[in-house]
């Protein structure tokens, strides 16, 4: 494990870096103000006079901010932090950072299969994400973008590890697009964790460990729930879209689940599990809640714990994230004139 002075000398730069950008995040109380707002006008209003949107927001026109912009806008920014962190990190820093632009990645491909399978003709192109793809990335994002197919979304990522895939999802009798990002979801993680293995040591390989395990145990829970509760597979079915890698769930657990008869069935086998016993209230119902809540309390914890480390960088980027989609569903959730009440709930800003 790399000792402390180590981990001062190589992360000071970086971290410092990071406490400066992050003073620009909204705190709780800003996000309470932005769910209070009466009209997503007032919301671009509101994030106009905050210091991290201010600026992107003052240079784009009135008749350029609608709904979809704004959500340029908002990514926008999360991926500028991203380069601002890509520059002044060292050799070692930005093997993480690609590493996590494949989340980037991840996103980019889901979002474009839903707009094929919703035959959506909304203009997606974003000049700022072509820029930083062709930086980072082998995708081609602008012949992606532009296509239409599926069978075509797929060829045109020949060369890279996502076209076997979602190849064999194509071939298949049966494929919907929960069959596409499943795969997309099994190539990325299994990736991850592949490359989280081999360069990454000591006490960055720990932390990794954690935030990346929690994410697969939980994921594999939520598709095992899914795929019995929503889409009706077999058993074989389920096991086959199910990630080799585990960190709290036993093979045990795994079986129990999989096999289980009925709903009824199935939840008691979830609280048998390791999180069961940490959370007694786990249900498939509030998976997603649990999974949100633990990987809150890891990266805030291994942040606060390990500043000096790959911590800080991840524990930013995952805030960040998690921002951006806290003010999208604020203002999703007023264009569709929810209560406030419903608002704090669903942005999870309580």
């Amino acid at each position: 494990m790399r000792d402390d002075m180590s981990g001062l000398r190589t992360y000071s730069g970086i971290t410092t870096k990071i406490r400066a950008i992050r003073s620009r995040m909204l705190s709780h109380e800003q996000l309470r103000e932005l769910a209070g707002c009466t009209d997503v006008a007032q919301v671009i209003q509101y994030l106009a006079g905050t210091k991290e949107y201010g600026k992107l927001l003052a240079s784009v026109s009135p008749e350029e901010l609608h709904r979809g912009n704004i959500e340029k806008i908002l990514k926008n920014c999360y991926y500028k932090d991203f380069e601002k962190l890509y520059h002044f990190a060292d050799m070692e820093q930005r093997k993480y950072l690609m590493l996590y632009f494949k989340r980037f990645e991840l996103s980019f491909m889901k979002s474009c299969l839903r707009n094929i399978c919703r035959t959506n003709s909304e203009d997606r192109s974003d000049r700022d994400i072509i820029e930083l793809f062709h930086r980072h990335s082998k995708l081609d994002v602008q012949a992606l973008q532009s296509e239409t197919t599926i069978e075509g979304f797929v060829d045109k990522l020949r060369g890279t590890e996502y076209y076997l895939p979602l190849k064999h999802v194509v071939d298949a009798e049966r494929h919907t697009l929960f069959d596409y990002e499943a795969a997309l979801d099994y190539c990325y993680f299994t990736t991850m964790w592949k490359d989280k293995q081999k360069n990454f040591k000591g006490l960055d390989a720990k932390i990794l460990d954690r935030s990346l395990g929690y994410k697969l145990d939980i994921l594999n829970m939520q598709w095992i729930y899914r795929s019995k509760r929503y889409y009706s597979l077999s058993n074989a079915e389920i096991y086959a879209i199910l990630l080799p890698m585990r960190s709290k769930l036993t093979k045990i657990d795994l079986t129990r689940m999989v096999e289980a008869k009925d709903m009824v069935e199935f939840a008691a086998a979830l609280k048998k599990t390791y999180y069961g016993k940490l959370y007694p209230q786990i249900a498939g119902e509030n998976l997603e809640d649990i999974y949100i809540y633990l990987l809150d309390k890891v990266h805030e914890t291994d942040g606060f714990k390990y500043p000096y480390s790959v911590a800080i960088i991840n524990s930013y980027l995952y805030q960040k994230e998690y921002e951006i989609n806290k003010v999208t569903t604020i203002m999703e959730s007023i264009r569709y004139s929810l209560p406030y009440e419903d608002i704090v709930r669903y942005a999870r800003i309580n």
